[in-house]
């Protein structure tokens, strides 16, 4: 759970640097949600068949 939130705080940074830092570089809102939803599928796949491939 830990890591899920570590991630999608630093999504979050990233499109703020994005979108106040580097010319013609936009925020997105979308793009925070998309990559939350990445990372809990991510984990959650991880805890499905990860540990069984190691």
């Amino acid at each position: 759970m830990l890591v899920i939130l570590v991630v999608i705080v630093i999504g979050f940074i990233v499109e703020l640097i994005q979108g106040n830092f580097i010319y013609r570089r936009y925020y997105d809102p979308q793009d925070i949600i998309i990559n939350g939803i990445g990372t809990v599928f991510g984990a959650f796949m991880y805890r499905l068949i990860g540990r069984k491939l190691v």
